[in-house]
C-alpha cells in the first residue's frame, strides 16, 4: 500500500474516531513547528509580544527561542515517518527572522513535496533576505501562505497589527496572487472591529487579490480591552451576525472564499484539538533547553494562561503514535469525552461551552 493510500485511510479513521475514541488509530492531521520567537510587531491580540501581555500572566510572553536547522529537519523526518500529512512552518514571532528559513522551507518541500508557512510579510524583513523573490521562485512548491488581515481600514489595521502596514501587506499579497500562490488570510472577529470586515473584501477585490479569508473568533486572553471577554462575538450580537452574512455575500461576489466562526456561546462548540493537531512550541515552566521539542495542542488559553505547558517532548517518543496516544493526551481526551474541562481556563474558550469544570475551584470567576 502506498503512502498516499495509507494517508487516505488515516483520514477516514480520523472522521470516525474524532470526539469518539480516547485511543486513536491515526496520526495528527497536521503539525506546526515554531522556529523562532523574534518579532518586529506588537500586535494588540498577541499573547507573545503585545505590550499588555507582559502584565497579563502570559506563559508564552517574550521567550527567547531559536530552533536550529538540524533540529527542524529531525522533526520533519519524525512527522513524515509517522504519516503526519502536513507540516506547517510558523513562529511565535515571524519565521522570516530566522536566517535558516529558506533551508527549512526547502527541506519540507524535499520531504513533503510542498511547504506552507506564515508571516507578517513586513517589507523590511522581506527585503533583508530577498525573500519575495525566493518565495516566487518556489511558487510551484508552495502549498499556501498564511498572514493576518484583520481589517480593511489602514488606521485600524495599524492599531491592531502594531508594526505592520496594510498598504505594504496588500502590495505583497497582490504580488503573490499574480503569481498564483495560494493565500490564506486570518481575520479576527470581535465587537470592536466587525464593522471594518466588509472593507477587507473591498480592498482585496480592488487590488485583485485572490485568497481564502478565514474569519476566526477572538481568543479572550484578557490582557487588554481588545482581548477581553466583553469583546467576543456572541449569539446575541445580531448586528455582527448580519455583518458576517454581508461579508460572505461580498466574498461570493468577488470570488473570495470566506470561512466564518460560530458565536462564542454557540452550543455546538466542541474541542477537537486533541484529536486533530500538534505543535512544537516554547512555553514557560519547562526546561528552556527543550523549548525546541516541546509539544502543545495549540496556543489556546489552556496553554497561554493555564497549566498545559507541555504534552511531552518529541525526543521522548520513538514514533508519532507513541506520543499521540500517550497517557497525557489520552487522559485529556477522556476528560473531554466525559464532558470535563481538560484545563481550568477552558471556560474562556468557545470549545468549552459544552464542558464542565472538574471541580468548583476551576470555574470561571464569578460564575
Amino acid at each position: 500500500m502506498t503512502r498516499q493510500e495509507l494517508i487516505r485511510q488515516d483520514a477516514e479513521r480520523y472522521a470516525r474516531e474524532c470526539l469518539v475514541a480516547d485511543v486513536v488509530s491515526y496520526p495528527p492531521r497536521w503539525a506546526t513547528i515554531a522556529i523562532i520567537s523574534t518579532c518586529t510587531n506588537r500586535c494588540t491580540f498577541c499573547s507573545y509580544h503585545s505590550i499588555d501581555a507582559r502584565n497579563g500572566k502570559s506563559k508564552v510572553y517574550n521567550l527567547k527561542y531559536k530552533m536550529s536547522v538540524r533540529r527542524f529537519k529531525e522533526h520533519v523526518d519524525f512527522f513524515h515517518a509517522g504519516r503526519v500529512p502536513h507540516v506547517h512552518i510558523c513562529a511565535t514571532g515571524d519565521p522570516f527572522l530566522h536566517d535558516g528559513i529558506m533551508d527549512m522551507i526547502d527541506y519540507v518541500i524535499e520531504r513533503y513535496g510542498k511547504a506552507s508557512f506564515q508571516s507578517n510579510f513586513n517589507t523590511s524583513i522581506m527585503n533583508r533576505g530577498d525573500y519575495l523573490d525566493k518565495i516566487i521562485a518556489r511558487k510551484k512548491d508552495i502549498a499556501y501562505i498564511v498572514t493576518d488581515i484583520h481589517t480593511g481600514d489602514p488606521e485600524t489595521f495599524g492599531n491592531i497589527k502594531k508594526g505592520s502596514s496594510l498598504r505594504e501587506l496588500l502590495s505583497t499579497l497582490r504580488l503573490f496572487s499574480n503569481h498564483g500562490i495560494r493565500i490564506v488570510g486570518s481575520c479576527i472577529l470581535s465587537r470592536s472591529n466587525y464593522m471594518d470586515l466588509p472593507k477587507v473584501i473591498e480592498v482585496l477585490a480592488a487590488n485583485r487579490i485572490s485568497m481564502q479569508l478565514n474569519i476566526v473568533g477572538l481568543f479572550p486572553h484578557m490582557f487588554n480591552a481588545f482581548t477581553s471577554m466583553d469583546n467576543i462575538y456572541r449569539s446575541s450580537d445580531i448586528e455582527i451576525t448580519r455583518c458576517i452574512e454581508h461579508v460572505k455575500f461580498l466574498g461570493k461576489r468577488f470570488n473570495i472564499v470566506v470561512n466564518t466562526p460560530m458565536p462564542f456561546d454557540d452550543p455546538s462548540g466542541r474541542c477537537n484539538v486533541f484529536w486533530e493537531k500538534i505543535q512544537i512550541w516554547p512555553v514557560a515552566g519547562i526546561d528552556p533547553h527543550r523549548y525546541d521539542e516541546n509539544l502543545i495542542p495549540h496556543a489556546c488559553n489552556a496553554v497561554v494562561l493555564g497549566d498545559i505547558n507541555s504534552l511531552g517532548y518529541v525526543s521522548s517518543y520513538s514514533t508519532v503514535m507513541d506520543f499521540w496516544n500517550s497517557d497525557t493526551i489520552v487522559g485529556i481526551r477522556r476528560k473531554i469525552l466525559a464532558g470535563n474541562y481538560p484545563d481550568k481556563f477552558c471556560w474562556s474558550c468557545p470549545c468549552g461551552v459544552n464542558l464542565r469544570p472538574a471541580d468548583t475551584a476551576a470555574q470561571r470567576p464569578g460564575a
